[in-house]
């Protein structure tokens, strides 16, 4: 298909009714795989080094790595990753967009990074970032390289490792949330460049509803849900419920897991990939982090989490509907891959889970199954 880079830059930017970014952007299914299909293609290396070092200050670029698409900075979907190396002998991670498509986040994470490690968390500094200048071209950021290995890699290797890190990724998540911010949901990439941290809700409940009605129309669609159940779901997930009230909000990376954390195997040494992180309540980094892990992991990270506070009261009821929101987008966004990848059995079975959890939801809230 024949990409129109304005509009669709246009559309992928826009975040104002993002729950997540990935199942809720303004793009099809189709305009997905055509860009994503192969992230890792377009600039040269000797072209990337030049752009590099047009918007480097101080150190310049000397090398850069060919793509490995199996090198655990590669463990996400969303950037091709390249490693660098500087003229004083400093490693670097080339975080690059697919060509010609804009990103409208760059500036929050590194704002979000900077923010991060000055409460000295674990994670990276920027040194430059480039905005698309146009179709031919490339957005990238140049950032850190931290030492340490992805914490699924470890635990491939070191399974026996696995509720020790898990209980420690408890704490270092609840250390990430001592950071306040401005509002709820996606944070503003426009004043993230005039050095601001503000989002674009003033309130957890619009940004809960953020993509809601139309992940719903979408499970409808396929029959996940009913049309009254929607109505249903819709009407629990009201700006009156109370276990939506959110006085503060906090940062919340959003995808909080094992690929995009760093370890030496015995704790935490990095935080990575921060381009789902929005404003909101503690509870919805836990909800998010819970939905991927086993009953076991979950019951050692809450320990990790609450190690020096109890949960408050309302703790497991508000966990089990922010859960079941996120259960709701995750399903929206398999069963429209699956238009496209109708054969993929690994998708399959993850939407064959996702109705027995969407049951279990609907039973626990008296919504029918």
């Amino acid at each position: 298909m024949a990409i129109n880079y304005k509009d669709i830059n246009k559309r992928i930017c826009d975040r104002t009714e993002s729950w997540c970014w990935q199942t809720d952007r303004k793009i099809s299914q189709e305009e997905v795989r055509e860009i994503w299909q192969d992230k890792h293609r377009g600039i040269s290396s000797k072209e990337l080094i030049e752009k590099v070092n047009n918007e480097l200050k101080g150190n310049k670029l000397i090398s850069i790595n060919e793509v490995d698409k199996n090198a655990q900075e590669n463990l996400g979907f969303i950037n091709s990753v390249r490693v660098g190396t500087l003229d004083n002998g400093k490693k670097v991670i080339i975080r690059c967009h697919p060509k010609g498509i804009k990103n409208g986040y760059f500036h929050v994470e590194s704002l979000v990074a900077k923010e991060l490690k000055n409460m000295g968390l674990p994670t990276y500094s920027t040194y430059c970032i480039h905005d698309l200048e146009d179709e031919n071209d490339c957005a990238f950021q140049v950032i850190e390289k931290i030492e340490g290995i992805a914490v699924k890699n470890w635990l491939e290797a070191h399974p026996e490792d696995t509720m020790k890190l898990t209980y420690e990724t408890g704490k270092m998540m609840r250390k990430m949330h001592a950071l306040k911010v401005k509002g709820f949901g996606s944070f503003d990439n426009e004043k993230a460049k005039l050095g601001k941290l503000e989002c674009l809700h003033n309130s957890l409940a619009n940004f809960v509803n953020c993509g809601l009605k139309n992940n719903l129309e979408t499970l409808v669609k396929y029959k996940t849900i009913t049309q009254e159940q929607s109505a249903k779901i819709l009407n629990l997930f009201s700006k009156d419920n109370p276990l939506l009230d959110c006085k503060q909000s906090v940062l919340i990376h959003n995808d909080f897991v094992d690929w995009n954390l760093l370890t030496d195997g015995n704790t935490i040494t990095g935080i990575l990939d921060l381009d789902e992180c929005a404003g909101g309540a503690a509870v919805c980094d836990i909800a998010s982090w819970s939905g991927m892990s086993s009953l076991e992991r979950v019951e050692e990270f809450l320990k990790g989490y609450f190690e020096d506070e109890k949960p408050s009261q309302d703790f497991d009821r508000k966990l089990k509907l922010i859960s079941f929101r996120w259960i709701i987008s995750n399903m929206s966004l398999r069963n429209s891959r699956l238009e496209y990848m109708p054969d993929d059995k690994f998708l399959q079975s993850l939407i064959a889970d996702g109705k027995e959890q969407m049951k279990f939801y609907m039973n626990y809230f008296n919504l029918g199954e």
